[in-house]
């Protein structure tokens, strides 16, 4: 059981508080203790997980999914805020994003801040520019599908990009 979104928040005031902002190797490692477990308060619940649009670039996945469980044998779906999810809440949080905006700046010409934290939310690319799954996100979306506490998790990718941190994770 990692930490709360709300006790990771108060390690980043009290760094900034001491005069010792984190770095970005810090962020990355509290976001990596941040819980993403979700307890599904359904019983028999699926959590069906979906992304883009089906194949006829029109049909919303979720759409899809909503057929799938009215068809099938389960007895409850669960729909959640991804910002109840501690991690997910914690990483999106203003005091996370601009710490992280602060540890960039630090290292990283001007220029080249946006594209930076981009790579290190959502994965860097190889030499052939492959983007690889070793983002923030993709920690974060791993960790929630494992920790999750619903007796089922199906994953359904419809019109994904082959390398989005949905699909890699």
């Amino acid at each position: 059981m990692g930490i709360s979104k709300k006790e990771a928040i108060d390690l980043i005031k009290l760094a900034e508080s001491e005069g010792a902002p984190l770095t970005v190797s810090q962020l990355r490692e509290l976001a990596g203790k941040v819980s993403a477990k979700f307890d599904s308060p359904a019983e028999n619940a699926v959590m069906f997980l979906n992304s883009g649009l089906m194949p006829d670039k029109v049909t919303k996945s979720e759409k899809v999914v909503f057929d799938i469980i009215n068809k099938g044998s389960y007895h409850s779906i669960v729909t959640i805020n991804a910002k109840l999810v501690d991690v997910s809440g914690f990483i999106q949080s203003d005091e996370f994003v601009v710490a992280l905006e602060k540890a960039v700046s630090a290292t990283t010409p001007i220029d080249k801040v946006d594209a930076k934290i981009y790579e290190i939310m959502n994965g860097s690319k190889d030499a052939k520019g492959v983007r690889l799954p070793d983002g923030i996100w993709d920690d974060a979306s791993r960790r929630f599908v494992l920790e999750s506490a619903t007796e089922h998790v199906r994953v359904m990718v419809g019109g994904a990009a082959p390398d989005s941190v949905f699909v890699l994770s």
